[in-house]
């Protein structure tokens, strides 16, 4: 398992043992929206509903990351990006590293995004407890940061297409 994988994989576990092991300890309401500053908008009844909502769409979204890194190999059109014509003219054997590309793109996206929502978790557990959103009120920005890191990282993949495009043209030539 590739190290960034690995990573993912410790933020999805340790956010559900996390919420798991906080559940007991929760008041009798808690927060379950919150505005641009960090503060509670919306309050429910503390149930298991209510306090593992966020981690559901987590697993749910981690979940539906996996997959679909896992089945680039078979099905890369499944991954979108400005050269994907380019990369789909390209001959089997020599979409490898550009697939390898592609899944690294996705893990580091997994990787931020369950960073933000842990971030969201533990700011809800923070107000929860009547506790000072302290650094965490920087989580309803820290998402935005996601798409400018994975625009950046899609440069990594056209730049392995264009990689691959090269030696595939340059075995026809010879």
């Amino acid at each position: 398992m590739r190290p960034l994988r690995c990573v993912s994989w410790a933020l999805m576990v340790a956010l559900l043992g996390f919420a798991v092991a906080t559940y007991p300890g929760l008041p009798g309401e808690i927060p379950v929206h919150l505005d641009a500053s960090g503060d509670p908008t919306r309050f429910e009844v503390t149930t298991p509903m209510s306090w593992f909502a966020l981690s559901g769409i987590t697993l749910l979204t981690f979940g539906a990351l996996q997959v679909v890194s896992m089945m680039l190999p078979k099905r890369p059109h499944l991954f979108n990006f400005p050269d994907k014509d380019r990369f789909l003219a390209l001959p089997a054997e020599y979409r490898s590293p550009v697939i390898v590309e592609m899944q690294v793109v996705l893990e580091v996206c997994t990787i931020l995004t369950l960073l933000t929502l842990w971030m969201v978790q533990l700011l809800m557990w923070r107000k929860a407890m009547g506790a000072d959103a302290g650094l965490l009120e920087v989580a309803p920005f820290f998402g935005f940061l996601v798409a400018p890191v994975v625009l950046a990282l899609l440069t990594r993949v056209s730049s392995a297409t264009d990689r691959e495009e090269r030696r595939w043209k340059a075995r026809v030539d010879a």
